[in-house]
């Protein structure tokens, strides 16, 4: 016999989350922070509270809104997907 199981261990709902990835650490507090886009390629640093993750994407609790243009590394491009799927 086998069995599969799912244990929610905390939720919420309607909540600002961004996908985990887009996080960065400080490298002396190991503090959350992401760079918001502030004109054409300038981005500042906003330091954040994070709450809850699933893993794939996490709470944010506060430091931003649901405005603001969060910057997005690794960004994958479209030649390189369209590669991938054939």
């Amino acid at each position: 016999y086998s069995a599969n199981a799912d244990i929610v261990l905390e939720k919420k709902d309607s909540v600002l989350s961004i996908k985990e990835a887009l996080l960065q650490f400080d490298r002396k507090t190991e503090e959350p922070y992401v760079e918001i886009k502030t004109g054409e390629d300038t981005y500042e640093r906003k330091d954040i509270e994070i709450g809850i993750s699933d893993g794939i994407n996490v709470e944010i609790l506060s430091g931003i809104t649901k405005d603001d243009d969060v910057k997005v590394w690794n960004k994958v491009s479209k030649k390189l997907d369209e590669n991938e799927n054939n």
